[in-house]
């Protein structure tokens, strides 16, 4: 992640450390104009860590904001705290499965209030919608504000109780209470139809066809095919980065590059038509053609 929006992470701790989570993660993170479409938001994928934030009449602190709200539920799904893939999603009590994804969204939204107070103390002004305050964020500030006054209340609390108490350690506290006052209020939703919704799904699992569910046999062998699938997510990405940035070097002789004549002519310029030329229908065509352009 590059651009304005990672300078706006840089410059303050929640930011910074949103930024090494995803990265942790091994997350791609997309800015897209997603336009007025109905339903067009961010979205996260927990299991292949694929986030989309919407730079539609958004400020460059707005998507930075939303960059947070992504760390810190890539954080709930690495942790275990969430459950990701269908088969653990069954085995896992619809109320019980609600609530996790409750107490996730709780603390995105209270990590997301964490963030706009260093912006405030940096000198930023908060985010603000062109379109003025509504209801979902009036609701979303009432409730940062009382996140961070439960985050404040706790941490005063655990500093007069052991003054040599470690700053990470207060942290944890007080983001431990502020989720916990949020958790405790009705009107925190925390989309709890949508993932009722995701719920419900997962009862009825549809594998492509001649294959089957691969069902994980403890916890343990969860959290790392929950690894593997991310892991493989990624290297996917960055194989389609390598083949989209050397077919764009390939193709630069075609439009009259500087010195194009010279520097791919002869065996050079046969191998490499012949070991980039993709053939449609064969499996990691383009995978192969990749690693063989490499070899030259």
């Amino acid at each position: 992640m590059a651009g304005p929006v990672a300078e706006v992470l840089a410059r303050t701790d929640i930011g910074r450390e949103a930024a090494a989570a995803l990265r942790d993660s091994g997350a791609s993170v997309r800015f897209e104009d997603l336009g007025e479409r109905p339903g067009a938001t961010d979205s996260f994928n927990g299991r292949t860590m694929d986030v989309v934030v919407d730079t539609h009449d958004r400020s460059q602190l707005e998507q930075a904001s939303a960059v947070v709200r992504a760390a810190a539920l890539a954080d709930a799904v690495r942790s275990g705290q969430v459950e990701v893939q269908p088969a653990r999603i069954r085995e896992t009590d619809r109320v019980a499965y609600v609530e996790s994804q409750r107490r996730a969204e709780a603390a995105a939204l209270g990590r997301q209030g964490e963030f706009h107070r260093e912006l405030a103390t940096e000198g930023y002004d908060l985010p603000r919608t062109p379109l003025g305050e509504t209801v979902e964020t009036v609701l979303a500030r009432e409730a940062e504000s009382a996140y961070l006054s439960a985050y404040d209340d706790a941490v005063r609390a655990a500093r007069q109780q052991d003054p040599g108490v470690q700053p990470h350690e207060l942290r944890q506290i007080g983001r431990e209470a502020g989720v916990a006052e949020l958790m405790s209020r009705e009107l925190f939703d925390g989309n709890h139809d949508s993932h009722g919704r995701e719920w419900d799904a997962s009862q009825h699992p549809k594998a492509p066809a001649g294959m089957h569910e691969h069902i994980p046999a403890s916890t343990d062998s969860a959290r790392q095919q929950d690894r593997l699938v991310r892991e493989h997510a990624a290297a996917q990405r960055e194989l389609s980065r390598i083949e989209a940035d050397w077919d764009r070097v390939l193709h630069r002789p075609q439009e009259g590059f500087p010195g194009s004549r010279s520097r791919w002519s002869g065996e050079t310029g046969r191998r490499c038509s012949t070991c980039c030329r993709h053939e449609p229908g064969t499996p990691n065509s383009s995978t192969g053609s990749i690693w063989g352009c490499w070899s030259i």
